[in-house]
């Protein structure tokens, strides 16, 4: 089975409703574990994002590209939202707000 769009609208749901803790896995990729599968969303240099499925030994079993700049797709808000979730990136704001409230 290849990684089908229902698939990646599954990862896309759970990810938005925080089901899915993500990882930092580089400094442009992030995972998650689920049972003894990872799924693996990365950002190349030239934006492409890439979505894996791999084993517990981390083989590639299955992965979906997507070509940068081509509109709202799934795989783009995948990626913001891990990033986000790993970087703490709301968090981080709302504190940076509060603090600069206070001056």
């Amino acid at each position: 089975m290849a990684v089908s769009s229902e698939l990646v609208d599954t990862i896309l749901a759970r990810t938005r409703e925080g089901k899915l803790t993500w990882e930092e896995l580089s400094l442009t990729g992030f995972l998650v574990r689920v049972g003894q599968t990872m799924i693996i969303i990365d950002r190349s240099r030239g934006g492409q994002i890439t979505l894996r499925i791999t084993d517990e030994a981390g083989k590639t079993i299955e992965a979906v590209d997507q070509q940068p700049f081509i509109g709202d797709q799934p795989l783009t808000e995948i990626y913001e939202l891990a990033r986000r979730q790993v970087l703490k990136v709301d968090e981080t704001l709302s504190d940076l707000k509060r603090k600069l409230d206070t001056l």
